[in-house]
């Protein structure tokens, strides 16, 4: 049996422009919402938008990485039992 780990790819880009209040962006505007929140949603990830007046804006996208590891000990020695 093998052992499954976790793990994130992380990416975050960021400006010191004038930034915005996330909360006042109109639900009509896609490009916050669908562009980047949604479709990194529909790609089993995580978008995150952080920005204020003055402030800059940060975007930090993330999706979970699994990875399977090799048998280790006790795994083997289940296996070995199994077969006798």
């Amino acid at each position: 049996m093998s052992g499954v780990h976790g793990g994130a790819v992380e990416i975050e880009v960021g400006d010191a422009g004038p930034g915005f209040d996330l909360a006042l962006v109109p639900e009509a505007r896609l490009g916050v919402r669908r562009s980047i929140i949604e479709r990194t949603a529909s790609a089993g990830g995580q978008a995150t938008v952080v920005s204020a007046p003055g402030k800059g804006t940060v975007v930090t996208l993330a999706w979970p990485v699994f990875t399977l590891d090799a048998l280790d000990d006790d795994d083997a020695a289940l296996d070995e039992e199994a077969r006798s």
